[in-house]
Order: structure tokens, then sequence, then C-alpha cells
């Protein structure tokens, strides 16, 4: 169980910093 508990926030963690990165890059994204 604690596996998955630390599978889930890697996941989410890597879903952040690719939404961040896109954020950072092209603003636009998140004003639509």
């Amino acid at each position: 169980a604690e596996a998955e508990i630390h599978k889930q926030l890697s996941v989410q963690r890597a879903v952040f910093q690719h939404v961040f990165l896109h954020a950072a890059t092209n603003p636009f994204l998140i004003l639509r």
C-alpha cells in the first residue's frame, strides 16, 4: 500500500512539473 501512495505522489509531482513547465513557456494555456 505504501508503494502505491508513493507512486501516486510521484505521478502527481510529474504532472505538476509538466503543467508548470508548459505554463512557464506558454502562459496562454492557463488563460484559456
